[in-house]
């Protein structure tokens, strides 16, 4: 995946499209990182919207040329938290920290 200014786990595998995104519109959410080239063959997001997590779901992401996707609605939300995850609970939450994109408001 090409990688943006705007992307800030570039070497974790992570990229969102578009790389910087309003409150009020579905992204993308591209995952090429550790489960990934661990041998996963499914891989779910564990997200989370605003400052607190509020709103968490798990999303089954599809296998693509670029990695995993899925395609996540924002909900006017100011940020969007996610860690993944494969079939066998292995977790990938960079390194605790989690993967944190702020929403731009429109």
């Amino acid at each position: 995946m090409q990688k943006s200014n705007h992307d800030p786990y570039p070497e974790n595998g992570v990229f969102i499209r578009p790389a910087r995104p309003h409150d009020s519109k579905e992204i993308r959410i591209v995952y090429n990182g550790l489960l990934s080239n661990s041998g996963a063959s499914q891989v779910y997001a564990h997200i989370g919207l605003g400052a607190e997590w509020k709103k968490t779901r798990q999303i089954k992401m599809e296998r693509r040329a670029e990695g995993f996707e899925a395609m996540v609605p924002t909900h006017h939300a100011s940020a969007l938290h996610v860690a993944f995850h494969d079939a066998a609970e292995n977790w990938d939450n960079n390194n605790g920290r989690n993967y944190v994109f702020s929403l731009e408001e429109t």
